[in-house]
């Protein structure tokens, strides 16, 4: 299980880096995950992982799940997470 949850993380963190639009700037080698409290050390090890099999850096922001959307919904116009985490209740909200 464990192994399906970090190959679906990683698919999500290499389809935000992938294609031509988007949030960086050209050559911009980062990916933002916006994740819910509890979760960002989980998070770290995977996006170690990827950072090394992929020289794209991950920048986590860590905050509760409400903000996390809250977040997102105030950078509508600007988006500035690759990848968004959050829980039941708040992923309808965040849609």
């Amino acid at each position: 299980m464990l192994r399906k949850v970090l190959a679906v993380g990683l698919l999500l963190l290499a389809t935000a880096c992938g294609g031509t639009a988007g949030g960086g700037a050209d050559g911009d080698k980062t990916v933002t995950v916006y994740t819910v409290d509890g979760l960002a050390s989980w998070y770290a090890k995977r996006a170690e992982e990827f950072e090394a099999q992929t020289g794209i850096t991950v920048r986590l922001v860590e905050s509760g799940s409400g903000e996390v959307v809250t977040r997102a919904e105030r950078e509508k116009a600007n988006p500035q997470a690759d990848v968004l985490v959050t829980l039941p209740p708040f992923i309808q909200r965040a849609s």
